[in-house]
């Protein structure tokens, strides 16, 4: 590989006396690629918070503990509460997100479907 005076790679190779030879990256990866694939991280992460969200809710009991005796109940349901209040931001973000980006990315394929030259 040809070397430049800063030490820095010029992207020139010679193949076994075949001459200069460019580089080429291992793969190329276009923008609607990357975008499908932050939607998929994004929808795994939601999928996983609503898993636990519903996970969180089969525990819940709809009844209401007055008596001193059930306190140690009650205690174990506001626990429950809490954590659902703490979770219901993050999947309203998330669900946010996941639904704009795959708008975004329909909008662009389509897009690009119309500026395509035949």
């Amino acid at each position: 590989m040809y070397f430049s005076e800063g030490s820095r790679p010029l992207g020139v190779a010679i193949a076994l006396g075949a001459g200069p030879v460019r580089f080429e990256p291992r793969w190329l990866m276009s923008m609607m690629t990357m975008l499908l694939i932050a939607w998929g991280v994004l929808t795994v992460a939601l999928i996983l918070l609503l898993i636990y969200r519903s996970t969180l809710t089969l525990h819940e009991d709809d009844q209401l503990f007055l008596d001193d005796a059930s306190a140690n109940l009650r205690m174990e349901q506001e626990e429950l509460q809490l954590r659902m209040k703490r979770v219901t931001p993050y999947v309203r973000v998330l669900g946010a997100a996941s639904g704009l980006l795959i708008l975004f990315i329909a909008g662009m394929a389509v897009w690009q479907q119309m500026n395509k030259v035949y």
